[in-house]
């Protein structure tokens, strides 16, 4: 019992694993396609079944119709070769009834019905030899005709001959056999038509006329008549002789015989000629261009399988690239990049996803956003709590003094130094709001300007265009001020240097351009100020630091007006640097300056 329980087990862990081997591979194939690559398959496959069901019924229905079309065309271009060769002959065989109808060629015959060589006058000479030479007006069909006399003067448009005699030739036999009738005989590989020549109501034998077909006019009619290839075409006589082709001795008997699925034959007879036409045709030569179209028709459908294969390749990627797409999105907003947003390029399952996520996403950058701004507000207040433990009224009081002082002295540099800090310092210490009007930022910013100046002989003017409108304008407090001191900076040379500040509405938007005539850019340094831009924008710094003004300035605008918003270098300036600041003053209202 412990040893069946043993065999058991054994044949248990077996199957199990098996199953989890089947499993495993079924896993590995399911995880490794992807998911266009699992919709190619499927519709590929269906396609395919379609297609060849499709080629397997429509094909065979239309090799079946064309089969039969070709065999009725067989048909009938058989009846129209039995036609033609029927009126062939026709025309020839009414030839030999000429004679019998010029009584001048008649009487000249006559006179050598003799039984031995009579002489010919010139003028039965004359006219015999152009009698016959009149029939050899074709060339082509006509090889040579000859007139024999009963005297046994023997005349061809090729010249006279003497003394021929009766030597039981067949075709003599068969004229006189039927003098009233004209036979088709084939001799010494060409086709003779030949007759006895009687005189009309009498009977009296005057001669034979022989008419020689030339070898090639036969196979020339033929050749005008469209047929399939390997085609073989037999004529028979009266007789059930077959006078073509003239190497073949074969009866119509045995044709028919010879029939099977590799031959198909088809005789037909004429009523004036008594000949008949026998014509051997190859089944698989008449199969031919029904298969050759059968063929044609399978590459069709195996090129157009194979467009459709690749069409179907091609709209599953395409219609799978927004959920790939989705993905990718979904990876960067795992690695923090939450400003990640997706074009929404349609109305069905797939676009309403990509709603939800940009929804998402806007979400938790509003979320992380508020937590950021929480922060700064933090940091905010205990600045302003170690300002509060400087009394500013003193530090007025004091600077005021000062001024006084060198007024006094008559030091007016110094004087217009102590005020513009002054100014300065009031503009920095007041913290009830973080905004001030446009007016008041531009103020700071030239007091700020004229004490540099006092430093750095090379910094010119500073002129500002802004129209009075504006003025009021709330923008964030120290938004100006380190573009100037980039200035000093970095853009200070042997050249004097001048600022020009220009602002302008457009929409809702507020832009300042803030632009110097400087040393310019390095393409390693614009690379730098544009990399730390982005890097601030992503919160991907501190803004602790030296060097980081205007990138904490970017932060700002972006943190405070959202996205589209915030500092933009141009590259288009070459001569020094030119900055674009642009922020949103849709929500913002007009306050007084606090100067008044």
């Amino acid at each position: 019992m412990s040893g069946l329980n043993f065999q058991f087990c054994v044949w248990e862990r077996s199957a199990t694993m098996k199953c989890r081997y089947r499993a495993s591979l079924i896993q590995k194939f399911r995880f490794n396609l992807p998911y266009w690559g699992k919709l190619a398959v499927l519709f590929c496959l269906l396609l395919t079944i379609a297609f060849t069901a499709v080629a397997l019924i429509v094909g065979s229905n239309i090799y079946r119709h064309m089969n039969q079309s070709i065999q009725s065309q067989s048909v009938l271009a058989v009846e129209y070769l039995s036609y033609a060769v029927n009126q062939f002959f026709d025309s020839v065989k009414e030839l030999t009834l000429l004679p019998l109808y010029d009584k001048k060629v008649l009487e000249a015959m006559e006179k050598h019905t003799g039984s031995e060589n009579s002489m010919f006058g010139f003028e039965d000479r004359y006219l015999l030899t152009s009698y016959i030479n009149s029939f050899s007006y074709d060339k082509r069909v006509i090889n040579n005709v000859s007139l024999y006399l009963m005297d046994g003067n023997y005349i061809s448009y090729k010249g006279f001959m003497y003394k021929w005699k009766d030597n039981g030739e067949e075709w003599i036999r068969l004229c006189n056999s039927d003098p009233r009738r004209t036979f088709i005989i084939s001799s010494d590989g060409s086709i003779v038509v030949c007759r006895a020549i009687e005189k009309p109501l009498k009977g009296t034998l005057l001669g034979y006329l022989f008419i020689s077909l030339k070898s090639d006019a036969v196979p020339a009619l033929l050749a005008e008549i469209k047929l399939p290839a390997d085609t073989i075409v037999y004529i028979f006589n009266d007789l059930g002789e077959c006078i073509y082709p003239f190497d073949v001795d074969v009866s119509m008997k045995q044709l028919t015989d010879k029939a099977d699925k590799h031959y198909y034959y088809r005789i037909l007879n004429s009523g004036n000629t008594r000949l008949s036409v026998a014509v051997q045709m190859s089944t698989e030569a008449l199969n031919a261009e029904a298969r050759a179209l059968y063929i044609k028709l399978i590459n069709v459908l195996i090129i157009s399988l194979v467009v459709a294969w690749l069409l179907i390749i091609m709209l599953s990627r395409r219609l799978t690239k927004p959920i790939l797409n989705l993905k990718e999105k979904m990876e960067l907003v795992g690695k923090g990049r939450f400003d990640t947003r997706m074009m929404v390029r349609s109305g069905d399952e797939i676009g309403q996803l990509e709603a939800m996520f940009n929804s998402m996403t806007q979400s938790v950058e509003t979320l992380i956003h508020e937590v950021y701004e929480a922060s700064i507000a933090s940091r905010e207040a205990q600045i302003s709590a170690l300002q509060s433990q400087i009394n500013p009224h003193f530090l007025y009081n004091t600077l005021e003094t000062i001024n006084m002082m060198a007024v006094a002295a008559g030091n007016y540099g110094i004087s217009e130094v102590v005020s513009n800090l002054g100014q300065m310092m009031r503009y920095c210490v007041s913290n009830e709001k973080h905004f001030a009007a446009l007016k008041d930022e531009l103020g700071f910013l030239r007091a700020y300007h004229d004490i540099q100046r006092l430093r750095h002989s090379n910094l010119n003017r500073l002129d500002i265009n802004c129209p009075d409108e504006y003025m009021h304008i709330e923008v964030p407090k120290l938004l100006l001020q380190p573009f100037e001191e980039n200035v000093v900076q970095h853009a200070l040379g042997d050249s004097e240097v001048d600022i020009l500040l220009h602002v302008v509405t457009k929409g809702s938007d507020l832009i300042i351009t803030i632009e110097n005539n400087g040393l310019p850019f390095t393409k390693q340094s614009k690379e730098q100020l544009k990399r730390r831009l982005h890097e601030a924008k992503n919160m991907q710094h501190s803004d602790n630091g030296k060097g980081y003004g205007l990138a904490n300035v970017h932060r700002r605008l972006g943190l405070i007006f959202g996205d589209g918003y915030g500092i933009e270098l141009d590259d288009s300036c070459v001569n020094g640097a030119r900055f674009i600041i642009r922020l949103n003053m849709k929500e913002r209202k007009d306050v007084r300056s606090d100067g008044g």
